[in-house]
């Protein structure tokens, strides 16, 4: 990708690394506007171990840098409290990197964005699944 990167604080709170993030751009397998925000996108990608990371970064168009700063600090202090409730609450929770080939990663994106879920979601679902699978067994 061509585009200048700025990186803020935000884009480290979960411990991604910046080599990470510039890694996964140049190996995304799913790149999409998110709808109803023209101006955010969902990034899907590979870090420097091939593991997925999932981004959600925005496109600066026209902003000041007082209007990114504003965003910035917006986005470090409020960051998104799980629920309990919710699904993909154990990826969010447990923050397990799952490591996945490019070919699997490729269908859990297609998968995703087909059902309008979160890749963790559907990694989730699966694990919850082959776990009643073999709590049924024994």
């Amino acid at each position: 990708m061509d585009e200048e990167f700025i990186f803020k604080p935000a884009a480290f709170k979960h411990g991604i690394l910046e080599a990470d993030i510039r890694k996964a751009f140049d190996e995304y397998v799913f790149d999409h506007v998110i709808h109803g925000e023209e101006d955010k996108n969902l990034l899907i990608g590979f870090d420097r171990n091939g593991n997925p990371l999932e981004i959600l970064y925005n496109v600066l168009k026209d902003m000041t840098d007082q209007e990114a700063e504003y965003w910035d600090d917006y986005y470090t202090t409020n960051t998104m409290m799980p629920d309990l409730n919710k699904p993909g609450y154990f990826a969010r929770t447990y923050g397990m990197p799952v490591k996945l080939d490019p070919e699997t990663s490729r269908t859990i994106a297609a998968h995703a964005e087909a059902v309008h879920k979160a890749p963790a979601e559907i990694i989730a679902d699966l694990v919850r699944r082959e776990l009643s699978l073999a709590k049924t067994a024994q």
